[in-house]
């Protein structure tokens, strides 16, 4: 991939992006979520192309005052190709670098041993500090919200 095109991949997600570690409630499973969600599809196949995933198409219900429903796509990734995605744009990213590095951090516990193979059995530890991942990137971005409003 072209170094321009990088740039512009961190620079559009950094703006328009959301790194989530999804918990699955009662269960020990968690996982790393990228989405880049958009009214036009035009600008996801970029991400597509360089990176993998899937692009999907759903339209919301119409906003009040109006009649229309609004169009949505989204570009999702996750897991290991998550990951790469955010080693990549990681030296370019401003405002979720702090969230891509936590994310980077709660993917360093992926370990082989642990994720190879059925049934996976983890040790009680290694579920506690992944869902303390999923706890601590929500505080990350609600701090970051009520940071834009000071």
């Amino acid at each position: 991939m072209s170094e321009p095109t990088l740039a512009w991949c961190a620079g559009f997600f950094d703006g328009e992006g959301h790194i989530a570690i999804a918990d699955s409630p009662g269960t020990h499973q968690t996982a790393l979520m990228i989405t880049v969600v958009q009214r036009t599809k035009e600008p996801l196949p970029i991400f597509q192309k360089e990176f993998g995933g899937a692009i999907s198409f759903r339209t919301l219900p119409p906003s009040p005052g109006t009649i229309a429903r609004r169009p949505l796509w989204k570009w999702q990734i996750s897991t290991a190709a998550a990951e790469r995605f955010l080693r990549a744009v990681l030296p370019y990213l401003q405002n979720k670098r702090d969230e891509a590095l936590l994310a980077l951090a709660y993917r360093a516990t992926y370990v082989p041993q642990y994720t190879v193979g059925k049934p996976r059995f983890l040790p009680a530890n290694l579920v506690i500090q992944r869902k303390t991942f999923a706890v601590e990137m929500k505080a990350l971005r609600v701090h970051k919200k009520e940071l834009a409003y000071v």
